[in-house]
């Protein structure tokens, strides 16, 4: 929250630059095997199990897209 405030709230370049330099650093240390931890697949209504960002999924049931 820290980063995202110093992002948010510095004006000056100079003052943003160590925020930024931060935020790509905690970026860069995502990896696959960590992503997959963090994500995890949602309900739509009709109970089917899709990832976030399926926007169709939260549409129409996955019956419907067969």
């Amino acid at each position: 929250m820290a980063l995202n405030e110093g992002l948010t709230y510095a004006w000056e370049a100079e003052q943003r630059a160590p925020y930024a330099q931060k935020s790509m650093m905690f970026v860069d240390c995502i990896t696959d095997t960590l992503s997959k931890k963090m994500v995890r697949r949602v309900k739509n209504r009709w109970s089917d199990e899709i990832w976030p960002w399926d926007r169709e999924g939260f549409k129409r049931p996955r019956s419907a897209l067969r």
